[in-house]
């Protein structure tokens, strides 16, 4: 399975970035202590997205160069192989 989080990742970039912005002009009406809650909340959710990446499996280059055992069972049993789940989606 993978899973791409890249969209996650550029999202929060430009969030921090418009972040700094803020901080920089540090605008009256925004209190620099919800800026820096902000900013907290952005590390967090970078840091669990993060996490979330390493958690999930990785794939595995080794399977699938000689899908002889798939081939068999097709054969006799007629189980589906990787090709015939892909046509199907």
């Amino acid at each position: 399975m993978e899973i791409d989080l890249s969209a996650c990742h550029d999202t929060i970039s430009v969030i921090k970035s418009d972040l700094m912005t803020i901080e920089q002009q540090k605008q009256g009406f925004t209190p620099m202590a919800e800026l820096k809650r902000i900013d907290s909340l952005l590390k967090t959710l970078d840091s669990r997205l993060n996490d979330f990446q390493q958690v999930l499996p990785r794939v595995d280059p080794r399977r699938g160069l000689l899908d002889v055992g798939g081939l068999v069972l097709k054969q006799i049993f007629g189980t589906a192989t990787v090709a015939d789940i892909h046509s199907i989606h």
